[in-house]
């Protein structure tokens, strides 16, 4: 059964949506939303889940991001800063 999508107004402005293969989800990052927390969808179900992480917030929105399939990361990085933000789904 499908679900409802997270409740966020994501745009390529302020947000960044990747496809994590190993995981088979999408990890969409939306750090003026909330910078703890992303939104993993999961592509066989069909469903959304919010998730919240250990470690340092993404501070500024992301200005791009990709996926590493050798570490099996989301990597980010941000519009500000010199620091990259990696997470795990």
């Amino acid at each position: 059964t499908a679900t409802a999508p997270p409740p966020v107004q994501a745009s390529d402005s302020d947000s960044a949506l990747v496809y994590a293969e190993a995981a088979d989800r999408f990890v969409l990052v939306h750090p003026g939303h909330d910078a703890t927390r992303v939104y993993e969808y999961d592509v066989s179900t069909e469903s959304w889940q919010t998730r919240a992480f250990d470690g340092p917030a993404l501070r500024s929105e992301p200005a791009f991001g990709y996926y590493d399939p050798r570490f099996g990361v989301v990597v980010m990085q941000p519009r500000r800063g010199s620091r990259v933000w990696v997470y795990r789904p």
